[in-house]
């Protein structure tokens, strides 16, 4: 685990269909807080884990306040070699959150195999016995990638990210079929410290979205296969 005990942060959801990526950097960049770029733009892509009962689908539908999402997550190509892969348990309780991370060993998602090239990936990689049951416990679900630009204001108490251009695949046999696409939709994130709660309303109210929940694992499977399906 990677994490210090005050790792937990909140994390603020902003969901539009209403503006193009551009327009939406536009008002960050106009924030009054001065946001400006902090890391070179890049695409994220995740693997998403469930047991066979999609229990975290569910809590996620259902609005449990505390609960853990599972993923893999890299950056780059969706279909390639992921030489940074990192196991993530994306943990949440009431408004806040953080993430235990743990390094993998490279995954290759070329063939389309997922579930053979994670499992041998898993057992390649140095995890602690508990992490390792863990994941044997779930499998894999969910692809998704996205084109994310980030974002810190001038005072560095608070981050912005812009995602856009979501897609989704089934873990199975991802590449048989086209991608699944969230047509024109932008989530954009504002994140910071609990100490920064206080003054946080004040910056979200400038962004000018309309704050939303926004779960890429919950968009995702209903592209694919209809959330309905599973209550």
């Amino acid at each position: 685990m990677s994490e210090p005990e005050d790792r937990f942060r909140y994390e603020r959801k902003f969901a539009t269909q209403s503006l193009t990526p551009h327009l939406a950097e536009s008002v960050v960049r106009e924030h009054p807080a001065l946001f400006r770029q902090a890391y070179p733009d890049r695409d994220v892509c995740n693997v998403y884990f469930d047991d066979l009962n999609l229990q975290s689908l569910k809590a996620n539908l259902d609005g449990i306040p505390n609960r853990t999402k599972t993923r893999i997550r890299w950056y780059g190509e969706i279909r390639g070699l992921a030489n940074k892969a990192q196991l993530e348990f994306k943990i949440k309780k009431g408004l806040v959150g953080t993430k235990e991370i743990y390094a993998l060993a490279p995954i290759d998602t070329r063939s389309g195999q997922i579930e053979a090239a994670i499992a041998e990936q898993l057992r390649s990689s140095d995890l602690p016995e508990a992490v390792a049951l863990r994941i044997r416990m779930q499998e894999p679900t969910l692809l998704n990638s996205y084109s994310r630009k980030y974002f810190l204001s001038a005072d560095g108490r608070f981050r912005v990210t812009i995602d856009s251009n979501m897609r989704f695949y089934p873990a199975r046999n991802p590449w048989k079929r086209r991608p699944a696409q969230h047509v024109g939709a932008i989530v954009v994130e504002l994140k910071y410290a609990r100490a920064d709660n206080d003054t946080a309303s004040a910056v979200a109210q400038k962004l000018l979205f309309r704050l939303s929940r926004s779960s890429k694992y919950v968009t995702g499977m209903n592209l694919l296969f209809g959330v309905s399906d599973f209550h």
